[in-house]
């Protein structure tokens, strides 16, 4: 038998026929593509975190930052199912840590737990970075006070006291600090200024050494966090004047406050909380935020937080940004009043 040949137009198309196709055929092919990628870039995504965190700490270890950083890393590991790795990136009073995560990819994997410094800093010097802008906040952690302290032979027991005792003795009296413009330096300087105190800064390397000397006599008063004096207080060692926050804080609930002795209008509280790179993914910033406000209800956490000096606070991103806000507005302002200056 013979094959007999098909026609010609059943096995090719003429250019016209192609030229009907192609569009059609184009979309077809273009749709199918999209389609690919948008399969494989799903089957690629892992959800947050995929790997270890970093939480960098812009100051030295042992402090009570670093301290809150090492105790919700270990909670955040079992909430997260991640190790969220604590890195410590000290100098310049947290500059060098914060512009660190600055420039770090806004992927949620390098977080910065930072302090009251943050928004005090801008005023103060020069920076690299925008404190402002280049952060997104996260949840508000705690908040602590700064503490006026004194060796117990001192004889103003009080702030009215000592306010009439620095106006007895112009330039006599003396306070030990743990360095030129850290929380305790600027809150005791505010205070001065608001309260008409003449006192003489002594600077000091940290917190330990101002709690040292003063135990010692060597000096009569100082300023310090609470969580660096609170055990000492607690002993007798040292006896506070008064706290730096509106409130009293629930950890050293018989001390007053400035205002409640009489300088109206005081207030200085050391924050603490977590900041994301400005980008970092708003779902990111809600789960993180959303698991640590979590930890940071559970009663054993609370009162290790109490002990430690600090009171939780928690909530999420917008009451942090309200607060991160309004601290920016204030600083420049109250720095100025008070004579307070950097090396802007």
């Amino acid at each position: 038998m013979i094959a007999r040949a098909l026609p010609v137009k059943l096995l090719v198309t003429t250019r016209e026929e192609r030229n009907r196709m192609m569009p059609r055929t184009n979309a077809f092919a273009w749709i199918a593509g999209i389609t690919l990628v948008f399969c494989c870039a799903v089957a690629g995504a892992q959800p947050w975190p995929a790997r270890p965190v970093r939480i960098v700490v812009p100051y030295a270890p042992g402090g009570t930052i670093d301290i809150i950083a090492r105790q919700l890393g270990e909670e955040l590991f079992r909430s997260l199912g991640r190790p969220l790795i604590v890195e410590n990136r000290a100098g310049a009073g947290g500059v060098v840590g914060t512009e660190y995560v600055a420039r770090q990819p806004a992927d949620g994997y390098t977080i910065l737990l930072t302090t009251v410094s943050h928004t005090l800093t801008p005023s103060l010097q020069k920076l690299a970075f925008d404190a402002e802008h280049d952060f997104v906040p996260v949840i508000h952690i705690a908040d602590s006070p700064q503490v006026l302290f004194r060796h117990p032979s001192f004889p103003a027991h009080s702030l009215h006291q000592l306010i009439r005792l620095a106006g007895s003795k112009p330039g006599s009296l003396s306070y030990a600090h743990g360095g030129p413009g850290s929380p305790a330096n600027i809150a005791a300087e505010l205070l001065k200024s608001m309260a008409r105190i003449d006192m003489v800064a002594i600077p000091y390397k940290g917190a330990g050494p101002v709690v040292t000397d003063v135990m010692a006599g060597q000096v009569a008063l100082g300023i310090g966090s609470l969580p660096a004096v609170q055990a000492f207080l607690k002993a007798g060692r040292l006896h506070a004047i008064g706290v730096s926050t509106k409130q009293r804080t629930k950890s050293l609930p018989q001390v007053p406050t400035f205002e409640e002795q009489g300088v109206r209008g005081y207030e200085f509280n050391t924050w603490f909380g977590f900041l994301a790179g400005r980008g970092t993914p708003p779902a990111i910033v809600d789960r993180l935020a959303e698991t640590t406000d979590l930890i940071l209800r559970r009663p054993e956490v609370r009162d290790s937080f109490s002990n430690q000096g600090a009171d939780p606070v928690g909530g999420g991103p917008g009451e942090f940004d309200r607060l991160l806000k309004a601290e920016f507005a204030r600083w420049p302002m109250a720095l100025h009043n008070a004579g307070i200056k950097g090396d802007r």
